[in-house]
């Protein structure tokens, strides 16, 4: 089945104007197929989803109770600095080498380390 939004609602006035609202179904399953893709879309995407592997760090959760302080500081800069980056309302020439040096000198360093090392403690099974 292909669902094409009536004419009456084209109010830009393009002609066979379907807009990406897949996401408003909560699911790609619970949408119709488009003009022009296969009949057998979802039966494929059903395929690739069961044969994806999955991540050798299911199950693995970060404790960042020992560096709380630089946790919260690392994620304060994320809060801020992210959504004008990931919109493009900045030059990332400009943002993210401030970006990177607010995060060094917040501890991202001393977070990655100390995840690395509770990623082999897990593996281990030191956790």
């Amino acid at each position: 089945m292909v669902f094409v939004i009536p004419q009456s609602w084209n109010l830009l006035n393009i002609p066979n104007y379907t807009p990406g609202t897949e996401w408003e179904y909560g699911s790609w399953f619970n949408t119709n197929v488009k003009k022009g893709q296969p009949a057998d879309l979802f039966d494929q995407f059903k395929k690739l989803n069961d044969s994806a592997a999955s991540s050798p760090l299911l199950g693995f959760l970060y404790n960042p109770d020992s560096l709380k302080q630089e946790y919260a500081q690392v994620n304060a800069i994320m809060g801020e600095m992210i959504p004008a980056i990931m919109s493009g309302t900045v030059d990332p020439a400009e943002a993210l080498p401030k970006y990177i040096d607010r995060l060094k000198k917040a501890g991202i360093d001393k977070l990655t380390a100390d995840a690395q090392k509770q990623i082999e403690d897990w593996r281990n099974g030191k956790l």
